[in-house]
């Protein structure tokens, strides 16, 4: 109920896609965001594992502590890596890797 009062779009998204966010977050350790900052679940999951992955190859861990560096504004994330959506995302690919993990 707090999740909805603090950001009604949620009840726009698919059940299936809150439910393979919420399992990806929680295989990295940071689903108690989900409550509190519910609003960072609108960012598309396929964004939050490149940049997950990304942040993993720099050596840097992704915690409750400092999971906000996932969610980041693009113009912000691009500045400070020198990298854009599209360059992480083509590198990152998270359709691949599900269909590489389901086989």
């Amino acid at each position: 109920l707090n999740m909805v009062k603090k950001y009604p779009a949620l009840l726009t998204l698919k059940l299936e896609n809150i439910k393979d966010k919420k399992e990806f977050y929680e295989s990295i350790g940071i689903s108690n965001f989900i409550i509190t900052d519910t609003k960072n679940l609108i960012q598309s999951l396929d964004l939050s594992y490149a940049r997950y992955q990304y942040y993993q190859s720099k050596n840097i861990e992704i915690n409750m502590t400092n999971y906000k560096l996932l969610f980041v504004g693009s113009k912000y994330f691009e500045k400070k890596y020198g990298l854009s959506n599209e360059t992480i995302l083509k590198k990152y690919n998270y359709q691949e890797t599900k269909k590489l993990t389901k086989k």
